[in-house]
């Protein structure tokens, strides 16, 4: 099924495609789930909302995975390091089996981030097929790592010693978990 829009003239498929050309960290939330296996949401967008109070944003495609993350617990917004493909091709199949987990005491996150943001739930917002989740900051951790960075529906970004990673499909859209 095809993506429509509401707006006379508008191109659902055709936007889809431009905002997929526009460059983004690879951005994974997580959060322990109910039956105490920790659980991991791709999102589709994330950024800074607010330095006082401390915010941050995470577009997630409206989902049952998604519905995992929006309860009133914290959670952590990893953004994936180019180390992480596998991690991000992972995902991209709609699998999050096989992830490598760490948890200092919070909330449960991945490993190898290029950088972790744990939040406290600040608010819910409608958008449309997407919902933005917003998150205080509690605490973040900055790794040396490179992020892996999304363009035109593709995972890229040069190696210390220059190679470019293996690129990896990552849907903007209406696939996944």
């Amino acid at each position: 099924m095809l993506p429509h829009s509401a707006l006379p003239g508008v191109d659902a498929r055709g936007l889809m495609e431009a905002f997929a050309g526009w460059g983004s960290a690879a951005t994974v939330v997580t959060v322990n789930g109910g039956d105490g296996v920790p659980c991991a949401v791709r999102a589709s967008a994330a950024g800074p909302v607010s330095q006082d109070p401390p915010l941050i944003q995470v577009t997630l495609w409206r989902s049952p995975a998604a519905r995992r993350v929006l309860g009133n617990s914290t959670f952590a917004v990893n953004v994936l390091s180019q180390d992480q493909a596998d991690t991000a091709r992972s995902l991209a199949r709609g699998s999050a089996s096989g992830l490598a987990w760490r948890n200092d005491g919070g909330v449960p996150a991945l490993s190898g981030n290029a950088a972790t943001i744990e939040c406290a739930p600040w608010n819910v917002y409608d958008g449309g097929d997407h919902v933005l989740l917003v998150g205080e900051v509690l605490k973040y951790n900055l790794g040396a790592a490179r992020p892996l960075v999304l363009g035109e529906g593709l995972w890229s970004g040069a190696d210390d010693d220059g190679q470019q990673p293996e690129p990896v499909l990552w849907s903007w859209g209406r696939t996944g978990p």
